[in-house]
Order: C-alpha cells, then structure tokens, then sequence
C-alpha cells in the first residue's frame, strides 16, 4: 500500500508542479515556487521590497543590504502524501560594510517507488528529488545612501529514477528607500541561465516589482506584480512580539502569523490551493552573534556638523561627500535629507562649478543661502553674481531661474551688475526712499546692500540710520557698531554712538 501511496505522489506531483507554468512550455524551477519563510508566504508573497532578513536571497537579494546579525532559518513542509519540502537559510553581515552574505539550501523530493517493466515485472525502485543550492550577496549605499542592491547565484538539480539535470542561473535584486515608511523593490530572476543533463527545459526570466508603506503603527501593506501580470497584496500587522498577517493572489488566500522571542522567531502561514485545500508552513528562524550597530543617529549628526562647517566654508563636494555617509549610516536623520538634497541639487544643476572650492565671494554666500533655506537671500545673491564674474555662466542663470519659480521669489535684472557699482545704486535708493519717507522700501535697500557686501562699513551705516529714523534704537546701534567694528577710524560714528547710548 505504502508503495501505491508514494506513486500516487510522484503522479499527483508532475502536473501540479506543471500547473502554474503551462503558459510557458518546458519551465524548470518547480522547487523555486515554495516559499522560504512562512512570513513571505502569509503575505501573498507581496515580499520584494519587505524583505530584509537571511531569506532575502530567496525572496530578493537586495535585502542582504538590511541584515544586521547572523542569522539561520528553517521552513519544513509535506506536500503530498510522502513528498516534502525543506529550506535551510543563513546570513552574516559584513564588518567593515552595510549589507551580508547569505546562502540556503532547498530540497524538495518524494518517497521511493516501485519500477516495473513492460511486463509488468518488479525492477527495482525510483524516486523523484530536487535539491537547490545558493549563494549572494547584498549591500547599502554604494550608488545611493538608500539603494540597497544584492546578487545571487543558484545552481538546480532534479534527478527521476537515473535522470539527471541541472540549471544554473543569476538573480540581481534592489530596494530603495522613498522615505522611513516606504520602499521599492525589484527582482530579476534568471538574468544568466545555463543548463546541463536530461533536459531542454530552462530557468525562464522572471521580473518582481514591488512596493511596502507603513500606514501607521504597526501597520504594514504591500503590493507586488510578477511578470507584469499577477498581482499579490499583503498586510502585516505588528503587536511588538506578535504579528498578523494575510495576503491575497490570484492563486488564492494566505493567512498568518509570527512571534519574536529573545532571538527566535516563529512564523505561521496557512494558502489555499484548488487541489490541495488549505497547504501549513511553519518556519523558525534565529539570530545571534553582535548586531551591527542599527541606530547610527549619532555618528550621523557627527558627520551632519562636519559637513555643515564645509559647505559653509564653500566646499559643496567634500560636504556632499559627508552627507552622503551620514545618510547611509541612519535610517532617516530630516536634516542629513535635506541637505543633501539641496547638495545633490547644485550638483546636478551645477556641475563645473560644484567641486570648486575658489567660487568668488558672492556666488559662494549664495549657495551658502541656499543651503540654509534662505531663498530669497540666495536668489538676490546669485542673481547679483550673474552681474560680476559669472557673467557668462548659463548654468548659474538657469539654476536662478527655477529657484526662482520653484520657490516664487522674483529677481531684478537690473541687479547684474559689477558689485561695487550695484551696492552705490542700493545707498543711492535708500537715500530717496528715505526723501519719499518710504521707511520699508530704505530699510529693504540697505539690507540688501550689506548682503552684498557685509564688510562694506557705509552700508551698515547707512542701515543703522534707517533703523534708528524707524525708531528701532537697539537695531541701529548695532548695525553702527558692526560699522565701527570694520572701520574703527570712523570718528565722527564713535561720538554719535556715545550720544545716542548716554540718552
């Protein structure tokens, strides 16, 4: 009976292994559809861009980038009857880099059977097996501080009775980072595909897009599309040490669980199949060893600091280059973004002049404006730039135009020209402002003047003037004292200052 059972098997085994694939003739890599974890499986296999532990050359390669601490997964599974399904993981991450190595080993195979001749008369017996091999790698921040990206090698065998084949193939996988709450994911399978043996049948390529965003809380979702033309959703819902999880494919529903617990984790899933009925997988995973270090926010704002005094100093690559680190170092630091953004901004935009470190005064103040989110200051400055040396820089006009209309504030054309000339027209305007009693207009004239040049002592003389005619005392002594302290020689300033604070 046992040996009726076990043919049973291999017969009820060759057409559903055949079943998912019949659009594509001869495909290989049955053992590739079981599932690794019982997490990826609970959530409809929606796990391309979740995925971040030892299962990740699996799932996709890319998620090595995210292992922090070694770590060793088993999934056991019978399938049919006497047929049964293993898959055996491990990860260890790198020291001096983000990311790990990782391999895992799949078996699939059923019980023996009994051969028999044309006649009808026992030969002896038959089996039937799949065994998988693999082996990667993945890493963060070598492009982009949040691109993640991972390889990995597999080499398939399947043997029937004294059949023998082999495939061997290449998977190249990403993650990129959106924000803390979402990712991207994508898997190429079977890039590179070979094969030996008893066969003409071939890894096909495959393609896995997919994304994940945490709603809020615990609160997972994701979505996947394979072949651009299944769709997977998934949902997991984090309790701390417990989670819930369902999916839904066109292949029908899974639901799931898991539990954490002093570095064990125990997962649950439970898919509905058309012919088997409700299918169990149950996977148990383990980590050990030291972690990386996961939260590197204060190596982050080191380096945060750091770059900052250089890109004030008017070294834009070398704090770029910063910044760069610092990203990759934490997960999500809103200060390192943002100014590597505007960084990779002027980058772009800017490019023969990003790396100089000898920008003249004015066009350097500008940037410096600009990466400290004062708009308009860097708008009036790098416009005013445009009069002296930069003149014929288009690169520079075009940057000013669209942070113009990008950020809404207006510049003045008449405002290109040489600095010494565009700072006398500025007091000159003051000065009738003044005449007209147009008090905003004198002080907005003024202010810009020493923007222009802020060793400039007539300007802020001129400025603390405007103050004090506004009736801001406090101001205007110290816009005089900043002009006193540039031309200490100024007299006539000392007295008046030594008046106005003996009132």
């Amino acid at each position: 009976m046992k040996k009726i059972h076990v043919l049973m098997t291999i017969l009820a085994l060759l057409p559903w292994a055949a079943r998912p694939l019949f659009a594509q003739a001869g495909e290989a890599g049955r053992i590739l559809e079981e599932g690794a974890d019982a997490r990826g499986l609970a959530l409809g296999r929606a796990y391309t861009a979740v995925v971040n532990d030892n299962t990740s050359l699996y799932w996709n390669p890319a998620g090595l980038g995210g292992v922090l601490q070694t770590q060793v997964s088993a999934l056991q599974a019978s399938l049919y009857m006497d047929s049964a399904y293993g898959y055996l993981g491990f990860a260890s991450p790198f020291r001096k880099k983000q990311g790990s190595w990782g391999a895992h080993l799949l078996r699939m195979g059923t019980g023996t059977a009994e051969k028999r001749s044309a006649l009808n008369d026992p030969t002896g017996s038959f089996s039937y097996q799949e065994i998988g091999l693999g082996l990667g790698a993945g890493v963060r921040g070598l492009i982009s501080p949040r691109l993640s990206a991972g390889t990995g090698i597999k080499v398939l065998q399947r043997s029937l009775d004294t059949s023998v084949d082999s495939q061997l193939a290449l998977d190249v996988g990403t993650q990129y980072r959106l924000s803390p709450k979402a990712r991207l994911g994508m898997n190429l399978q079977n890039v590179v595909s070979m094969r030996s043996g008893d066969t003409d049948d071939r890894l096909p390529f495959k393609t896995r897009v997919g994304a994940s965003y945490q709603l809020f809380g615990g609160l997972l979702t994701a979505l996947e599309m394979e072949d651009l033309r299944e769709l997977s959703l998934g949902t997991e819902y984090n309790l701390g040490l417990v989670s819930l999880r369902a999916g839904l494919r066109e292949r029908g529903v899974s639901l799931g669980g898991g539990i954490v617990f002093r570095g064990f984790q125990l997962d649950y899933a439970t898919q509905s199949h058309a012919e088997l009925g409700a299918l169990q997988r149950f996977s148990l995973a383990y980590s050990f060893g030291n972690p990386q270090k996961a939260d590197h926010t204060a190596e982050a704002r080191k380096l945060l600091e750091e770059a900052t005094v250089l890109w004030r100093e008017g070294k834009f690559a070398a704090a770029h280059e910063k910044l760069s680190k610092a990203e990759s170092l934490s997960e999500w630091v809103p200060e390192v973004v943002r100014q590597r953004n505007r960084l990779e901004e002027m980058r772009r935009r800017l490019p023969g002049d990003f790396k100089r470190e000898d920008l003249a005064p004015l066009y350097r103040r500008g940037l410096i404006g600009y990466m400290e989110g004062d708009y308009v200051r860097a708008v009036f400055l790098l416009n005013a730039a445009l009069g002296g040396g930069e003149k014929k820089n288009q690169a520079l006009e075009e940057f000013v135009r669209r942070l113009s209309q990008e950020k809404g504030v207006p510049f003045n054309l008449e405002d290109r020209k040489p600095l010494g000339e565009l700072i006398s027209l500025k007091l000159i305007r003051a000065e009738e402002a003044l005449i007209d009693e147009d008090y905003k207009k004198a002080l907005q004239y003024c202010e810009e003047a020493v923007l222009l040049d802020e060793e400039n002592a007539t300007s802020h003389t001129r400025l603390g003037t405007v103050y004090y005619i506004m009736g801001l005392r406090d101001k205007a002594l110290a816009a005089w004292k900043q002009a006193l302290s540039i031309n200490p020689s100024d007299e006539t300033l000392k007295s008046y200052i030594k008046k106005i604070e003996s009132k």
